[in-house]
């Protein structure tokens, strides 16, 4: 993206290279930049937009002609918790009628987009599914343990395996391997999931 070009003029820049139809072009672009919240900005200089901002338009030129499938590599890395949302429900939409091929390394984003994932480690494919199957296999292996300060948890984690922690009505919780937890019930988030999936296999 050239710096001195202004929002509408890097967008008409991609829609010229991708052939669009001419008589389309405006329209479209308008559209696009009104979805991504940038139309009033569309006279402003690339130099000129926050992150946030050239994430989205990033997005918006993707969009151009409406592929059946985007790829989008990290697209809320770098951005503020609001940014984040917002393109989290961009991409969202989107996959309501085209297919989104997202990496990151965000959970988060995965947990709010997706509905299938492939986890790689170290160039090895490890898993291939659905989420809500590797929810249910996660389930059936992980418990947690829960700790009242922090110095107790640190004691415990030196010593046993912890996938994940986090903080939860002044208490730390902290999910391992079943056979090692206190409570084996509990609600499995995706992290959990990802960190125990990585791990299967040398810890468990």
């Amino acid at each position: 993206m050239y710096p001195d070009f202004t929002v509408y003029e890097i967008m008409e820049e991609i829609s010229i290279l991708r052939n669009t139809i001419k008589s389309n072009r405006k329209d479209e672009i308008n559209s696009l930049l009104e979805k991504v919240n940038l139309l009033e900005c569309k006279n402003k200089k690339y130099k000129e937009l926050s992150g946030g901002m050239k994430r989205r338009l990033g997005l918006s030129q993707a969009m151009l002609g409406t592929p059946k499938i985007l790829i989008v590599d990290e697209p809320t890395a770098g951005v503020d918790p609001k940014e984040r949302i917002y393109i989290r429900k961009l991409l969202s939409e989107y996959a309501k009628e085209n297919i989104v091929i997202l990496s990151t390394h965000l959970v988060e984003d995965i947990e709010h987009i997706c509905e299938e994932l492939l986890i790689i480690e170290q160039g090895k494919l490890i898993y291939q599914g659905k989420i809500d199957d590797l929810l249910l296999q996660a389930s059936k292996n992980l418990g947690i343990r829960e700790f009242c300060t922090l110095y107790e948890f640190q004691e415990y984690s030196c010593n046993n395996n912890v996938f994940t922690f986090r903080r939860e009505c002044k208490k730390i919780i902290a999910t391992g391997p079943k056979s090692k937890v206190d409570i084996k019930e509990f609600n499995v988030s995706l992290e959990d999931e990802y960190m125990w999936k990585i791990s299967e296999g040398e810890n468990l």
